[in-house]
């Protein structure tokens, strides 16, 4: 029987789609916001993303009507084991229009408590995944030769938005054991 004692490292990349994420947004964001006097529907959420920059494009309602632009970088928060968004900002454009039109906006904690809400969880996920490629790596590969292991940790390296395969990319170190038995 040859085994090998080092176990193996192998990267590999995961991922959330555009519109799985705009999904999952929606659901965990409020659709009525109150500021100050004012009210603010959001009607619609949608992620998009390029290289290390995410998009988030709102459909609002209310005290303010058309679409508000937010930029960020996405990352891996390995405390939380979720997909966050750090430097969460509104666009430029946005910024410039919320300047002429709504500036009460601008200086609200609303882009706030939206970052709060655009978070991925993974930890779920990363455990299945382990159980998965567990599976996969036992079987028998002849009549005489069988593999045997278990994948003991995916550990996220990076995210980076996809505009090409609309995804979020997850970058992803797995460690396991594997072990070839002759019979």
């Amino acid at each position: 029987m040859s085994t090998f004692p080092e176990g193996f490292d192998l990267l590999i990349t995961g991922g959330l789609s555009f519109e799985e994420a705009s999904l999952l947004a929606a659901a965990n964001t409020d659709s009525v916001f109150q500021i100050g006097k004012r009210k603010l529907y959001v009607n619609d959420i949608k992620v998009s993303g390029s290289g290390n920059a995410l998009f988030v494009k709102l459909q609002v309602s209310g005290a303010l009507d058309g679409t508000l632009w937010f930029t960020g970088i996405p990352y891996y928060d390995e405390e939380s084991k979720q997909i966050k968004i750090k430097d969460f900002d509104y666009s430029l454009e946005t910024k410039n229009i919320l300047k002429k039109t709504a500036d009460w906006l601008k200086h609200s904690h609303f882009k706030d408590l939206i970052n709060e809400r655009l978070v991925f969880e993974l930890d779920e996920e990363l455990k299945k995944s382990c159980t998965a490629l567990t599976s996969v790596i036992n079987k028998d590969l002849s009549e005489v030769v069988s593999m045997t292991g278990k994948v003991n940790s995916i550990e996220p390296l990076g995210v980076v938005a996809d505009p090409d395969t609309q995804y979020l990319k997850i970058y992803l170190r797995t460690r396991g054991e594997i072990a070839l038995n002759i019979k």
